[in-house]
């Protein structure tokens, strides 16, 4: 594109009627264009997506490599149904050295005579070429925002349509700094299942990326997995990536991270982070148990801070191990309980399991510091 370009298909309802009560009107299909290709090439900046199917292509269903762009409203990786893949070999978004992207949003894209939901529905990629299926890569650049989409799962966000492979992802962050996965705003927060990392961000560059309000593993009312075969972990934090923030000490920050057959929250080898106020291995309301592996473990990993989380329904609730996890504070959880505290909600094995670490600080000087561990 040359720039400051819209392609908007919701235009299409306007005009021609409602051809597809489940979703966006226009497919753009890439199954008869060969063995390369993505189905659009973002390469200049101000261009603005919304109302399409990108299903079938070779390559990436949108590759971005310019700044300030916007993708809303569309099915990428699905059929126009919302309910099956029909797989990009590449990643559903791919962002390359781009920044200020906006992916997805909260609300509605408002036209003359129906409004559509401007989240995007990011499933059922594969990935090729050792790339394995991933919802949103972004490699490089930074500032970008991915808001309110469904990655991984049906378009009424109940059902896993995974982004698969062996190393899939929901969300990849690679040598990228300053995004913003999910907000607090009302709607703004991801539905992100089934990928052997529903999160993950690596790479020296990947700083101060933050991860808020999302549901991780479950679906959108927070009672059921969405965990396949291959979801082995929650969010993943490693490769040189740090000064993450996961969740926050506002209110409606925290994330819901519940369902996976490995860890929720694991942090190798990364310092500086702050996993504060989610709910780790429990359903919405944190009243009943949607258990992980692990709910947060930090492995190796030193200077990072466990506040203000539940951390329930899991086999081990929090894990801290390796002579290089040093100087973490474990502060403020419920950890073996209910939200309320009231009840028990075990964690099977172990409620805090520190190994052959140093320097811990588990509670602290002030009632609020105090840790609630129970029941496990």
């Amino acid at each position: 594109t040359r720039g400051q370009i819209t392609i908007d298909g919701a235009s299409q309802y306007f005009l021609n009627g409602n051809s597809n009560t489940f979703g966006p009107e226009i497919v753009l299909n890439g199954s008869d264009l060969g063995s390369t290709g993505d189905g659009l090439k973002l390469e200049s900046h101000g261009n603005r997506i919304n109302g399409l199917v990108i299903q079938a292509f070779a390559g990436n269903g949108v590759f971005v490599s310019g700044d300030n762009n916007e993708i809303f409203g569309s099915y990428i990786g699905i059929t126009a149904t919302g309910l099956e893949a029909s797989a990009n070999a590449g990643s559903g978004i791919y962002l390359a050295d781009a920044n200020s992207t906006q992916i997805g949003d909260a609300g509605f894209i408002r036209t003359q005579t129906r409004d559509f939901p401007a989240r995007n529905i990011l499933s059922g990629n594969t990935g090729s070429s050792g790339n394995n299926g991933t919802g949103v890569w972004i490699q490089g650049g930074g500032s970008n925002s991915v808001l309110g989409n469904f990655i991984g799962t049906s378009a009424d966000g109940l059902t896993s349509i995974p982004n698969s492979g062996q190393f899939s992802a929901g969300i990849k962050i690679l040598d990228s700094a300053n995004n913003q996965i999910g907000a607090p705003g009302q709607g703004e927060g991801n539905v992100i299942g089934g990928s052997f990392n529903n999160i993950e961000i690596r790479g020296a560059a990947a700083q101060s990326n933050v991860i808020q309000t999302n549901h991780i593993g479950i679906d959108v009312p927070g009672t059921t997995a969405l965990a396949t075969e291959s979801s082995e972990r929650g969010i993943l934090i490693s490769g040189g990536a740090g000064s993450t923030l996961i969740g926050g000490f506002g209110s409606n920050e925290g994330n819901l991270v519940s369902g996976h057959s490995g860890h929720a929250i694991d942090v190798y080898s990364r310092a500086n982070n702050v996993i504060a106020g989610n709910r780790v291995g429990t359903d919405a309301d944190g009243n009943a148990e949607v258990g992980n592996f692990r709910g947060v473990a930090l492995r190796d990993s030193p200077g990072n801070l466990v506040a203000d989380n539940l951390v329930s329904g899991n086999l081990d609730g929090v894990y801290v191990v390796g002579a290089g996890s040093t100087d973490f504070v474990i502060s403020g959880n419920k950890i073996g309980t209910n939200a309320a505290g009231t009840a028990a909600i075990p964690n099977a094995w172990y409620g805090v399991n520190i190994i052959d670490a140093t320097g811990a600080t588990v509670g602290g000087t002030t009632e609020s510091d105090r840790n609630l561990i129970s029941g496990n």
